[in-house]
């Protein structure tokens, strides 16, 4: 009898070890797993070498974490906040890479707030003003205090005209939400409120035409009018 009792207790203490073991063993794994998914790397492209580093110092955080557990927002709260950024891309390079890739907004035009000059970015944001870049896009400027974001849907119907904005040498903003569009040929066309995209079509038509030599002014603000004249 106490030898059955014996080998009663060896089994269960067998039992327990395996138990014991197995457990050990799978929290082994885990942890190894784990630390196989650490991030160890993130590069970032897009922007120039001096601002994706910027943007990599900003999430060094994220460093150590568990790439599966990574909540993307925090690459929204960095990138959102940067100007240059219209959009992005963020790819997860298992076991423990990150990859994010920018694309940056283009520079639309120069405008002056509160004695300040800025860059308005395809983004609809305020992009800093920088003398050397100007100076190589010959960007449009912009007179008056339009909304970003009015600026960049009167920009997208240019671009659905046949009007190129690249002649575009300044551009006016009136606060009953009106625009007018001086060319580099020293061309003032002014616009209605409505039906954009066609009046540009016109303007454009008008400007191609054998009668329009010496004229400077070409106005398309009253219904079924067109008034050209020579001031």
């Amino acid at each position: 009898m106490p030898r059955s009792i014996d080998k009663k207790k060896r089994i269960i203490f067998y039992i327990l070890l395996f138990i014991l073991l197995s457990t050990i063993s799978q929290k082994s794994k885990i942890l190894k797993k784990n630390s196989l998914l650490k991030i160890k790397h993130i590069t970032v492209y897009g922007l120039t070498h001096e601002k994706n580093i910027e943007i990599y110092n900003e999430l060094k955080i994220i460093l150590s974490k568990n790439i599966l557990l990574i909540d993307k927002d925090i690459f929204k709260k960095v990138l959102i906040k940067n100007n240059l950024v219209e959009s992005f891309i963020v790819k997860k390079k298992y076991p423990d890479s990150i990859s994010i890739d920018i694309k940056k907004a283009d520079l639309l035009a120069v405008i002056s707030l509160n004695y300040n000059l800025f860059f308005i970015g395809s983004n609809g944001k305020l992009i800093d003003y920088d003398e050397n870049t100007a100076r190589k896009k010959k960007l449009p400027f912009v007179f008056g205090k339009p909304n970003n974001l009015d600026f960049i849907k009167f920009k997208k119907n240019i671009d659905k005209s046949i009007f190129n904005y690249n002649d575009v040498e300044s551009i006016y903003y009136f606060i009953n939400k009106r625009w007018d569009i001086k060319t580099k040929q020293g061309v003032l066309i002014r616009l209605p409120k409505i039906n954009i995209i066609k009046k540009l079509n016109l303007a454009n038509k008008i400007m191609n035409s054998k009668k329009f030599t010496k004229n400077k002014t070409i106005d398309l603000r009253i219904i079924k009018r067109i008034i050209v004249s020579d001031e």
